[in-house]
């Protein structure tokens, strides 16, 4: 007997309908959004204690912007869970526990940014690694709350943005460069001395620089302390004579530049507001120089160069002007 054939209709009608039943199989199977979770623990630094009511926020940052934040708060046994609903990103996490008050009297440690890997294992190959974080317990330290705010001339409310560096480590631990705010509401570990910096470049207001003293901050613990800070901006005139010492022959003055010079640091030019105004002028023969400072309170390194008949030759000066000012 001959074999049975299948009908071209019947055959299509077969495959959509093993389609369709795929399709809708898939629906059923995967959700809509994916997600992980991470969990963990708290406790007390100094008790040991296992911390209830400790707020648990991880948050995904774009150019200091949160984008997306998930919140957790710790149970009885001080065990919490997040459930996070993006993948495939890096998460900053801040642990706060207020007890019974309105500031902060504890916060974790104070990490940097991770990856999904970090907090849950991958286990996609043949073998799963990652998940340092997952289940771990966390130690809460003594915690002040830090409030700063900033005006200009007559007391207006100045806007702008912030920077917290742990002055030891020398890393930031709060970083909103591209974030300009009239307030900021700040936790920070009362073992730590930090440097603030404060400045709107938008408005050409530069870099202040102040310490935030770890003695300070622990006669405050669960505490807040306040920062009100001055941004007023004025020019002022530095002008005077350069000198070289060792020379052979009568030098030639080449140039002048003044960079600000926030904590110990020289920021890339481009980042900052132009230091110096259209009257800046260097007599090439007697070394005198005239030119224009941003102040008060503005920190800069003073870089002088030039050569004579033997070489070449430089120097450089830190300064901060109040006034108009003469430096030999």
């Amino acid at each position: 007997m001959g074999k049975q054939g299948t009908t071209p209709d019947t055959a299509i009608s077969s495959v959509s309908f093993r389609a369709l039943s795929l399709v809708l199989l898939a629906l059923f199977i995967v959700p809509v959004a994916s997600a992980f979770e991470w969990h963990g623990r708290v406790k007390d630094s100094g008790t040991n204690q296992l911390l209830a009511n400790v707020s648990i926020n991880v948050s995904i940052m774009v150019q200091d912007q949160v984008t997306e934040s998930w919140n957790a708060t710790s149970n009885d046994t001080g065990d919490f869970i997040v459930n996070i609903t993006t993948e495939n990103q890096v998460y900053k996490v801040n642990m706060i526990y207020r007890g019974d008050g309105e500031n902060v009297s504890r916060v974790g440690p104070l990490l940097p940014e991770f990856p999904q890997d970090v907090f849950v294992p991958n286990c996609g190959g043949p073998s799963c690694f990652g998940g340092d974080l997952n289940g771990s317990t966390f130690s809460l330290v003594n915690a002040s709350s830090v409030y700063v705010t900033a005006y200009t001339g007559g007391g207006t409310a100045q806007n702008f943005s912030l920077v917290i560096m742990d002055k030891k480590l020398g890393y930031p631990t709060h970083m909103y460069i591209n974030q300009e705010q009239w307030n900021f509401n700040l936790s920070l570990p009362t073992s730590r001395t930090y440097t603030l910096i404060v400045m709107n470049f938008n408005q050409n207001i530069p870099p202040r620089v102040y310490d935030i003293l770890s003695s300070n901050l622990s006669a405050m613990t669960g505490g807040a302390i306040y920062y009100d800070l001055n941004l007023t901006t004025i020019p002022f005139v530095v002008s005077g004579y350069l000198t070289t010492v060792g020379n052979t022959s009568a030098p030639t003055f080449k140039g002048l530049a003044a960079n600000m010079w926030v904590d110990g640091m020289v920021p890339p030019a481009q980042d900052i507001p132009q230091a110096l105004g259209s009257t800046d002028s260097i007599d090439s023969a007697t070394g005198f120089y005239n030119f224009t400072l941003i102040g008060p309170g503005v920190d800069y390194m003073l870089f002088a160069y030039g050569n004579d008949t033997a070489g070449q030759f430089a120097g450089y000066q830190n300064v901060s002007v109040s006034a108009n000012t003469q430096m030999n």
